[in-house]
């Protein structure tokens, strides 16, 4: 009798329904450690040292869902508004979109969220609790284009150079305050932290924990207006952002060491970034 090696209706059932169990608990281990992964990053930020220390400013990040509107946090989409963090003011800032909107990418630093910019569009925010006078920034980027200048921020006047970070080389970058330059390294590709510290003397920022030799501040990095991600015109369209920035935290006055190594290592444990 010839026999029979075709699988019956039976047997495939019961091969399909456990392929579903394993799909089913595999895709359940994904929520879970998704969800465990959000928590635990919720519990950094509500335990970091930038919710305790005064003069804050502006506060934007990318991994809370209060951070953007819901419908723009997906891998993709373009991105119009990015809400200020900041605990310690009711008139927070909202970051508006311009010409060629940034987007949203789901894992665009060291598998964390991040805002991208192709170098035509930027944000705009107006913040009113900003004065005109010391501060110190920290920025989180990954820097894409080493044909062009990047500016990281600038001011929406026109009436000086402020603070911006440019790439013309693979290597290379610096930053401007009015007519000084202080040198430093950018490599594409590569997250940073970087540290301004502007006090209106002897200026300096840091990149990855590592200080640069410092120089003659210039102008004021800052008015009440702040274009991130790009240059303000004539420059717009031809010197903005390429790349990734995933995090912007502005402090109204120079902060001690202390302070800012904290706010540093807060960074690096958050978006995996080796301080030097």
């Amino acid at each position: 009798m010839k026999k029979n090696n075709a699988f019956s209706l039976i047997e495939l059932s019961i091969v399909i329904l456990i392929i579903g169990i394993l799909v089913a608990g595999v895709t359940q281990s994904s929520r879970l450690i998704k969800e465990f992964k959000t928590q635990a990053l919720r519990q950094l930020i509500n335990n970091s040292p930038v919710n305790s220390i005064k003069d804050l400013v502006l506060w934007l990040e990318t991994t809370q869902a209060e951070s953007l509107v819901e419908a723009e946090a997906q891998d993709g989409a373009i991105v119009n508004r990015w809400f200020d963090m900041n605990k310690f003011t009711t008139t927070k800032a909202t970051a508006i979109s311009y010409n060629t909107q940034p987007i949203y990418r789901a894992s665009g630093i060291n598998n964390l969220p991040s805002i991208y910019f192709s170098g035509g569009g930027w944000f705009e925010v107006g913040v009113s609790a900003i004065s005109n006078s010391t501060k110190t920034i920290f920025v989180v980027l990954m820097t894409q284009n080493s044909n062009q200048r990047n500016y990281v921020f600038d001011n929406t006047t026109c009436s000086q150079f402020c603070f911006l970070i440019e790439s013309n080389t693979s290597t290379a970058g610096h930053m401007h305050a009015g007519a000084s330059n202080l040198q430093g390294s950018f490599q594409l590709k590569k997250p940073y932290i970087v540290t301004l510290i502007y006090n209106g003397a002897n200026s300096f920022f840091r990149n990855n924990g590592v200080q640069n030799t410092a120089g003659n501040a210039g102008a004021n990095p800052f008015p009440r207006n702040i274009r991130l991600g790009n240059s303000c015109q004539p420059f717009a369209y031809s010197e903005g952002f390429i790349g990734h920035i995933g995090e912007v935290i502005i402090f109204d006055r120079v902060l001690k060491v202390d302070e800012y190594q904290d706010i540093e290592k807060y960074l690096s444990t958050k978006w995996a970034i080796k301080l030097s």
